[in-house]
């Protein structure tokens, strides 16, 4: 089960790594906005100044105005400019053989974009460029379109080398996640060794408490049992303290059993490995068990096998199995097993229909001492965890997913 520390660890964890991730990619994402924006700007101010200088030398009087737009339009970054009137007959292009002609009927309404706007386009080469219109008002009241085409490998340039951010912000990224993961798997096994040595410790006291206070009460309780079993044998079978004898019986009976648990529960165990299949050994848990009980067994998949000490992994079996026919009832429900891989694991899963766990109980189920019954020691599923522990595996307990009742599910190696 996950303890309450680990899973804050974690979920910490990534709420870091989230923001900062969410941090990095929206000022990355506001790093190549603005370059792009910068880029268009850069466009749109070169196409705005030519247009300015292209409009004095238009209405400048006494000066060679071709030779000055000619000097004005021949910048490297200017692809072509051509200077037209409102009927399309050309005045001015930076290809001089088209000075002259006409544009096709219509070419500046349809399809071109208002004056004094830029777009994108692309040249008959295939090169990307930017085209922009502008109005030149003449000192005779005449307007002139002129048409700028820019090249614009610099400012793809700028664009191109912000968009590259994305890579290197995507390297960082997994660098981070990666380094974040590693983290969490370091900080949660050393959280997990520091609960796991609490916890032994913890047992460890419990054992020793255990072991002594059960052997000091079954010497005491063998004098006991002894002298009423003497009484109860010397008593005719009329008397009537013969009841009163067999109840005192059956409660001794019933404290040998609990110092017998806590015997078990406190010593040190040997835990042998072996390949068990599964499916024999759960037939023989069941026998166990099942005799008298009317209910039915349900059987999903059990094949395979695990690396386990057999006896040991029995008892957990049995445990589980008289655990989940008590919450059913003597005589009635409905028992599932199934064992389900999962990577190098087997999960043995034992399903009831019975009333289920609450959340609370579920929290306590493998304290030691903890019972919801009225006759439990409360050591059952404490022991149960501790062997499926000492095997290298785990064990839970939990309500089943979308149905009634409760599920015990026993994760070990395959074997």
């Amino acid at each position: 089960m996950r303890s309450p520390m680990s899973l804050v660890v974690r979920m910490g964890l990534l709420a870091l790594l989230t923001i900062f991730s969410l941090a990095i990619l929206y000022t990355t994402f506001q790093n190549s906005l603005n370059a792009r924006r910068l880029a268009e700007q850069a466009l749109e101010s070169k196409a705005l100044a030519l247009s300015a200088a292209a409009e004095n030398a238009l209405t400048a009087r006494g000066r060679d105005t071709a030779g000055e737009l000619r000097a004005i339009l021949s910048d490297r970054v200017v692809a072509y400019a051509l200077i037209a009137g409102r009927d399309g007959g050309i005045i001015y292009h930076s290809n001089e053989r088209l000075a002259g002609t006409k544009l096709a009927a219509g070419e500046w309404i349809a399809g071109d974009i208002s004056p004094g706007l830029g777009r994108r386009i692309i040249l008959g080469t295939g090169a990307p460029a930017y085209a922009f219109h502008a109005l030149c008002h003449l000192p005779t009241g005449e307007e002139k379109i002129l048409r700028l085409v820019l090249h614009t490998q610099a400012e793809d340039l700028i664009i191109s080398q912000a968009d590259r951010q994305w890579w290197i912000v995507g390297g960082i990224l997994l660098l981070l996640w990666t380094l974040g993961i590693l983290l969490e798997r370091i900080f949660i096994r050393q959280v997990r060794l520091e609960e796991t040595l609490e916890r032994e410790k913890q047992l460890g006291l419990i054992g020793q408490m255990s072991a002594v206070l059960a052997h000091e009460i079954r010497n005491a309780l063998g004098s006991v049992k002894g002298y009423v079993q003497y009484l109860d044998e010397k008593t005719p079978p009329s008397d009537s303290r013969k009841g009163i004898f067999r109840l005192v019986l059956q409660g001794t009976d019933r404290i040998e059993s609990l110092v017998g648990d806590l015997l078990r529960f406190s010593k040190k165990e040997e835990y042998g490995r072996e390949s068990v299949p599964l499916k024999p050994l759960l037939l023989e848990a069941l026998s166990s068990v099942t005799d008298a009980w009317p209910g039915g067994v349900e059987w999903g998949e059990t094949g395979g096998a695990v690396r386990a000490d057999r006896e040991k992994l029995l008892g957990i079996l049995v445990n589980g199995l008289r655990n989940a026919l008590e919450a059913m009832g003597p005589d009635q429900g409905r028992l599932r097993i199934a064992v389900e891989p999962k990577g190098r694991w087997a999960l043995i899963h034992i399903e009831d229909d019975g009333p289920g766990i609450s959340p609370e109980a579920a929290a306590e189920a493998f304290t030691p001492f903890y019972t919801t019954k009225a006759t439990g020691t409360g050591l059952g599923l404490a022991y149960a965890e501790k062997l499926t522990e000492g095997m290298g595996g785990k064990i839970s307990l939990g309500n089943r997913p979308g149905k009634k009742g409760a599920v015990l599910t026993i994760q070990l190696p395959k074997g």
